[in-house]
């Protein structure tokens, strides 16, 4: 059952971008609680009602506008396709304000798209009202629902994944784009295939800044799939520990 949904919503938003230089970001990003609350607007879409949110170090870039030109002309291309599941160009004109940061975040379904819907009916694991879920979504479409740091978010279907029982709204809104880099890295670039394990003295693998984000995340990957991993980071007590806990095979610190 839909439940009863208000009229506005808090969130985190610019009205412009930084200029260049610019080092107090709060000239720019303002708390509200009166914007407007986003809809539904195509079939294939989600309106989820955020649980947990996390940003990456580009997002701390997108308030000054970085790479906000490149997706714009990739918007307008892809629009007559309708690929990447991006809004059409009229409803995604001068989309960018105001600009709510953030792409990574877990959450539950409040409502749901006719064609999701309908998808349900085939789906194993279905995304009803009520289902918590996890995803990543695009940056400078604010004002068609993007925007993590909010308390609703509108996203496509293909956006989220269900959220195991076992995993916090917190664990899970710091996987998103971390997640999805290292696995194309690993997977799509590395051309590793996660279902046949490999064995650990035949196959080994360099992964570096371990203690970032990817690299982070890379490296559970790889151990998880039988490679030997061998990872580069800081020297500091800190982050050998935290190597020391993943269990790689081999450290390079300096």
């Amino acid at each position: 059952m839909r439940p009863k949904l208000p009229k506005t919503i808090s969130a985190w938003q610019l009205m412009s971008f930084l200029p260049p230089g610019a080092a107090d970001i709060t000239s720019e990003l303002h708390f509200t609680r009166t914007r407007r609350m986003p809809n539904i607007t195509r079939p294939d879409q989600l309106l989820i009602k955020v649980k947990a949110a996390s940003l990456n170090p580009v997002d701390s870039l997108l308030v000054y506008g970085y790479g906000s030109s490149s997706f714009n002309l990739l918007r307008r291309f892809t629009s007559n396709y309708g690929c990447f599941g991006l809004p059409d160009a009229t409803t995604a004109e001068n989309a960018d304000f105001p600009f709510t940061p953030g792409r990574d975040f877990s959450g539950q379904i409040v409502d749901i798209g006719s064609e999701v819907a309908l998808s349900n009916l085939n789906r194993q694991n279905k995304l009803i009202i009520g289902t918590n879920v996890v995803g990543a979504t695009w940056p400078f479409l604010s004002t068609t629902g993007s925007g993590s740091l909010a308390e609703y978010i509108v996203c496509p279907a293909d956006y989220v994944a269900p959220l195991p029982s076992n995993v916090s709204f917190i664990s899970a809104a710091a996987l998103g784009y971390a997640g999805l880099t290292a696995w194309s890295a690993l997977v799509d670039a590395g051309g590793i295939d996660p279902v046949s394990k490999s064995s650990p003295s035949a196959c080994s693998i360099l992964i570096t800044g371990a203690t970032g984000g990817v690299g982070f995340i890379a490296a559970q990957l790889a151990k998880l799939w039988g490679w030997k991993v061998h990872v580069t980071c800081p020297s500091d007590k800190k982050a050998l520990d935290l190597m020391n806990v993943l269990q790689v095979d081999e450290v390079s610190s300096k």
